[in-house]
């Protein structure tokens, strides 16, 4: 909890270098028409108010939920750090609501907890073949921040049965699902919008029509 906003000012000081050159070239390059995209990391948005606070409130929850939930194997340390980085598609979600991202990742992070213990065997016996050593008191490696992709942990798990009708399932469900993205694009995009910015989206929407 005290290592958390030490971070997000390291994320934020980061990018001063960058927005004071990216003002450089927009200066030099002229033309007030131009349109600019700046690019950054999800990193950025570690540090915001939001999505700090309610990290720092699943460090002690996730910590329980790891002891007391039945058949779960993985108790987290260092991925602890990681919370925050892991919320940030879940806060602008709930339109910057603690109580409702407090929810939502602790039911997210729950499932994280699961597919964690259902892959770090793998994880451990990868890790030991290439003569990673294990620390005293250590059972199994693995990494709660790259197993809480839900999605990607199911797919990783279909494979890894290598049945032919679970694999070609997936498949057609991420066809499907892709079609569907492709169609309803706007949608999609207007529905994140009004839930990242509730009441003045639809301020904003009236001023721009």
């Amino acid at each position: 909890m005290a290592i958390f906003p030490r971070i997000a000012g390291i994320f934020a000081s980061a990018f001063t270098s960058i927005t004071d050159a990216s003002k450089k070239t927009a200066k030099s390059a002229g033309g007030k028409g131009r349109v600019w995209y700046l690019g950054i990391n999800d990193a950025a948005g570690y540090g915001e108010s939001a999505t700090l606070l309610t990290g720092m409130l699943l460090i002690p929850t996730i910590i329980i939920l790891s002891v007391v939930l039945p058949g779960n194997q993985a108790l987290p340390m260092v991925d602890l750090i990681a919370i925050p980085y892991m919320l940030q598609a879940i806060v602008p979600l709930s339109n910057g609501n603690i109580l409702k991202a407090f929810i939502s990742g602790t039911v997210y992070l729950s499932i994280g907890l699961y597919l964690v213990t259902a892959v770090a065997p793998i994880f451990t016996e990868v890790a030991t073949s290439v003569g990673v050593s294990l620390p005293a008191g250590a059972v199994m490696i693995f990494s709660l921040a790259v197993m809480t992709n839900h999605l990607a942990g199911l797919l990783f798990l279909l494979f890894l049965t290598q049945n032919p009708v679970w694999i070609i399932l997936s498949i057609a469900v991420y066809v499907v699902l892709y079609i569907v993205v492709r169609l309803k694009k706007e949608a999609i995009q207007t529905y994140m919008e009004r839930q990242a910015l509730g009441d003045e989206f639809e301020e904003q929407k009236a001023i721009n029509s």
